[in-house]
């Protein structure tokens, strides 16, 4: 499959994931989680830096997991409101009765972090199948160009990071094979990706690359990458997201004309 035919299926898939039942299984889910303020998050990052998905005690019983037993809460501020009851004079001279809720103070509440957790698995979307061969090339092929590949099978909702410039790739060994491959792919793509684009342009522009690649190894990884586009996205539409993909096969092609396996 080539880069037209690649970007055409992602295209495609992206809008059938757009009105997908799994979209809107993983929607329900994340629904139930609370949206920390700015400073929460700030206060979570300082205590957890790896912190990945946060939720409170009750929230993660509801979703039929448990606080690991010794693990302490991560200390957030709870915002709290009062009642106020007022009278407010209209134009016309009348008076209208008003009920408002008012901040009046912080007390300390706590989080906790889904590697803090145990129970059911959350939903998500990942490739299946075995790439077992694939995976081992590719991987002796990058140990070759001197880059550290590191696999673990720590329970954690990212597949695969990072560290820029250092040439040291981590990939979660608990996932099928392919999906494997495509986090290989994609956090080597973060190594090659052009500098000064932004965080959530760089993210789409990386997995797309991954995806392209998969392509030409004829391994279909359309549905996760659509998914994960769309978490970047931001909700923009495909035509201006698209726009990235130039980048995206840029990187990709420079893989390919420097893999010694036959794509």
């Amino acid at each position: 499959m080539n880069i037209a035919e690649a970007s055409k299926k992602l295209e495609e898939a992206f809008y059938e994931w757009l009105k997908s039942d799994k979209l809107k299984e993983i929607a329900r889910f994340y629904s139930g989680f609370h949206q920390y303020s700015f400073w929460n998050r700030l206060l979570i990052l300082s205590v957890k830096p790896n912190a990945s998905l946060c939720a409170s005690f009750n929230t993660w019983k509801g979703f039929g997991r448990h606080v690991k037993k010794g693990e302490k809460g991560i200390p957030i501020l709870v915002p709290n409101f009062s009642t106020v009851k007022y009278e407010e004079e209209k134009d016309d001279g009348t008076v209208e009765n008003k009920v408002e809720k008012r901040l009046v103070g912080y007390s300390q509440g706590y989080t906790y972090d889904y590697e803090q957790t145990e129970g059911e698995p959350l939903p998500e979307v990942r490739i299946e199948g075995s790439a077992d061969d694939l995976l081992e090339m590719v991987t002796s092929d990058l140990r070759a160009a001197r880059y550290e590949i590191n696999f673990y099978d720590r329970d954690s909702l990212e597949k695969g990071y990072t560290y820029k410039g250092e040439k040291k790739i981590f990939v979660k060994s608990t996932e099928p094979t392919a999906q494997e491959l495509s986090t290989l792919l994609h956090e080597w793509a973060h190594q090659n990706a052009p500098e000064g684009l932004l965080l959530a342009d760089e993210e789409i522009v990386v997995q797309t690359a991954s995806f392209f690649i998969m392509s030409a190894f004829g391994l279909d990884s359309s549905e996760y990458t659509a998914s994960y586009v769309m978490s970047w996205s931001h909700g923009r539409p495909f035509p201006e997201i698209a726009k990235l993909f130039s980048a995206s096969d840029k990187i990709a092609q420079k893989f390919i004309e420097q893999a010694k396996v036959t794509v």
